[in-house]
């Protein structure tokens, strides 16, 4: 598994209630461009939706917040690979940076 840093340029311009950059492990580059810093926050049909468990069921709600970048405009983030881990199997955010306002 790599690890990146995944960075949203235009969100360091900004003064608050953005991410602006997260490190993920992720299979691939595309991998780590599909997700959110939010860990509650994944990508269905090119938009972002929280996901939620509730009595064994499971529903999906669009998320529509302009604290990371669009679903549709995943090409525009920086993604850089760190390193890599082995230590890991499966995908995860391992840090997020929030500017709270």
């Amino acid at each position: 598994m790599n690890i990146y840093l995944v960075e949203w340029e235009i969100a360091m311009q900004r003064v608050y209630d953005t991410y602006s950059a997260f490190v993920a492990i992720a299979k691939s580059e595309q991998e780590a461009r599909s997700m959110h810093p939010d860990d509650d926050v994944i990508m269905r049909k090119n938009n972002w939706y929280t996901k939620d468990v509730t009595k064994n069921k499971i529903t999906f709600t669009k998320y529509n917040s302009t604290d990371w970048v669009g679903a549709d405009n995943t090409d525009s983030l920086n993604v850089k690979c760190i390193g890599t881990t082995n230590e890991l199997s499966e995908s995860k955010i391992i840090l997020s940076s929030y500017h709270a306002g």
